[in-house]
């Protein structure tokens, strides 16, 4: 069996929450960040599309169950067009260790939000869906750009049933090591990974696609 026919298996079942509960804050702000997900089945981002694969970092752990086996057909489908796509995913499911992550100090009430959603995302996902986006995340680490370290604790993570955070100071000094101290300040602003928001900063370009010095 494929992946993509892995997928689907896996979260066949996963019942669609009201678009109430597609966002765990109520406000108009929120809500206008998800507007993509309103009103469609994880089936219908492969036409309908999604405009910003940050969104999903306002996703509710319900919502994203729910939308994650679209998200990962529609990256597939469809790589080129949401570049940021699976750096979204992974950031649902690790965090740092650490507060201050290059230039961007994350409050210690920040961090234990975070390794709480992470946490709820995580134990929202039944075992067989983690199996399968565990895999899938495997798949990719030969041809897809990553940070080994981020990987390797979101696969644990997922494999585990916990949440776990990464080392960040493994992740400086990769970067620092492989793309050079400049570069390392990027991937810091870029990556929704790095992000306690779980969104981009700026352009949508994945970070670790440019050029090693």
């Amino acid at each position: 069996m494929g992946i993509r026919e892995e997928i689907v298996r896996a979260f066949s079942k996963t019942p669609r929450p009201d678009d109430s509960e597609l966002t765990s804050c109520p406000c108009e702000e929120c809500r206008g960040v998800i507007h993509s997900f309103l009103g469609k089945r994880w089936s219908q981002l492969q036409t309908a599309g999604i405009e910003d694969s940050g969104s999903m970092g306002m996703l509710s752990p319900r919502g994203f169950q729910y939308f994650l086996p679209g998200l990962l057909l529609l990256w597939i489908d469809h790589p080129d067009d949401y570049p940021s796509m699976i750096d979204a995913i992974v950031a649902r499911i690790t965090f740092s260790d650490q507060t201050n992550v290059g230039r961007i100090t994350i409050s210690e009430e920040a961090k234990t939000r975070k390794r709480e959603s992470v946490q709820k995302v995580i134990q929202q996902l039944g075992t067989r869906q983690r199996s399968v986006v565990a895999d899938f995340l495997v798949s990719l680490e030969s041809t897809h750009p990553h940070v080994p370290e981020v990987w390797k604790s979101a696969i644990s993570n997922l494999r585990d049933g916990q949440a776990r955070p990464y080392s960040q100071s493994t992740v400086d000094s990769w970067l620092a090591e492989n793309y050079g101290p400049r570069f390392q300040s990027h991937w810091l602003a870029k990556s929704p990974i790095a992000r306690s928001d779980g969104q981009a900063d700026g352009d949508s370009e994945p970070p670790l696609t440019r050029k090693r010095r």
